[in-house]
């Protein structure tokens, strides 16, 4: 027997999760469905609790094999989406994801709500939305209410609440070749652009019931995302779901061990994680270590008895205690190296207070007026918005100047977030 549902799970590095969401297809009312989840190459942990369940003659498992140095050239989920697509054999589609749940009536209420009204193609049903911290504890939680019929449910509608007829698939791939559009333009909103493909001649209808729960934690895609800019910035410490560290230096990232971590005493506070088409978009280079120094830190040089601060491949020496007061970097951070390391670095301009003609400010330091945030790299100023600042890690220890002193510097372009991540670079 044919199913009449089709599900579509897909799964990406959330052991945590995927399990509940392949739990609540198997507690549905309506049994008589199928799932296909569709892991984009998860680690063996993912993998794991998913073949748990594998022995179901309902579910199907597939691994795309996806190498992590392609996963930016797609929007990853919509590329898999379309291969199961391809496969699926129920009357009617839907999508679920491995940190959402169905509640166990979901596909019978929607299933019948279309025998009940033929002229609906597409169904979307209210969602419960639960925001988890690092521990899984519940912050808060909201429903995305599904009131009215939808002519435009881009960016108003999540995929795991829509369910529709599967027939409507064949006109949209004879117009577009596919039917998810999976350009690397949709990394943060693949269901918006598909969904602007089916309201072209569909209507969404909603049932004003939660039939789903959606779980955001601190990892999810969308919390991934948020305040992210179109530039990467130096100096950053990344990691994305492996459990590799990098150092975003000289337009690539560099591979840390744990010992190299603690000799430059980074702060595991610091890390800024993020998506892995993001990371694997930067190409990696040598790892950084003593024959090649970070970059923003502030060394000590015993046998030379000077500070210096490491910035553009050159040591700047740091002139007086002063200039470390006003600059307000942390002695407790300082790095102790042998000289002869640092011998081989060139000497950049010298360190001064502010008031000297010739300063020229940190790279990678924050400079606070009283409305604005300014950070500096090469003697250029720009504008960072304060939601950037704070992903970075960069709003601890912010110098105060005046709006007189930052005229002194050229200005670069602001740093925002942006809704949209088309090109992702590193400053």
């Amino acid at each position: 027997m044919e199913p009449l549902i089709s599900v579509i799970l897909t799964s990406y590095n959330k052991p945590l999760f995927v399990g509940k969401a392949i739990e609540s297809m198997l507690a549905q009312t309506e049994t008589n469905w199928e799932l296909l989840i569709m892991d984009d190459n998860s680690n063996s942990e993912t993998v794991k609790v998913i073949k748990k369940y594998i022995e179901d003659p309902r579910i199907y498992y597939f691994n795309s094999n996806i190498e992590h140095k392609d996963r930016y050239k797609t929007t990853r989920y919509a590329t898999i989406i379309n291969d199961a697509l391809k496969m699926v054999k129920g009357k009617f589609i839907s999508y679920l994801t491995d940190d959402t749940t169905f509640l166990p009536e979901r596909l019978e209420l929607m299933s019948q709500y279309f025998y009940q009204h033929p002229e609906c193609n597409i169904l979307y049903s209210s969602q419960l939305v639960k925001q988890v911290n690092i521990e899984f504890r519940e912050i808060r939680r909201f429903i995305r209410q599904a009131k009215q019929p939808l002519k435009h449910a881009a960016f108003t509608v999540d995929h795991c609440s829509v369910m529709h007829r599967s027939d409507i698939l064949h006109e949209i791939y004879s117009v577009y070749g596919n039917y998810w559009d999976d350009n690397p333009d949709h990394w943060n909103h693949g269901d918006a652009a598909f969904w602007k493909r089916l309201n072209e001649k569909n209507i969404f209808f909603p049932i004003n019931k939660v039939l789903d729960i959606t779980y955001k934690t601190p990892h999810s895609f969308q919390t991934l995302f948020n305040s992210l800019p179109s530039n990467i910035i130096e100096g950053t410490i990344v990691k994305g779901s492996s459990e590799d560290i990098y150092y975003i230096q000289n337009y690539s990232r560099k591979k840390i061990t744990e010992e190299i971590f603690a000799l430059f005493k980074f702060s595991r506070s610091h890390i800024v994680h993020l998506p892995d088409p993001i990371l694997y978009k930067i190409p990696e280079s040598e790892p950084l270590g003593l024959e090649i120094l970070p970059n923003f830190i502030v060394v000590h040089a015993h046998d030379m008895n000077s500070y210096f601060y490491l910035e553009s491949g050159q040591k700047r020496l740091i002139v007086d205690w002063s200039t470390m007061k006003q600059l307000k970097f942390n002695f407790e951070n300082v790095v102790k190296l042998d000289g002869k390391l640092l011998s081989s670095l060139d000497d950049g301009p010298l360190l001064t207070t502010m008031n000297q003609k010739n300063f020229i400010p940190p790279g990678r330091k924050l400079f606070r007026i009283p409305s604005k945030l300014w950070i500096c790299f090469d003697g250029i100023m720009s504008e960072i918005d304060p939601r950037v600042a704070k992903r970075f890690h960069l709003e601890k220890d912010s110098v105060s100047i005046s709006s007189a002193f930052l005229q002194k510097y050229k200005k670069g372009d602001r740093i925002t977030p942006l809704g949209s991540y088309t090109s992702f670079n590193i400053i």
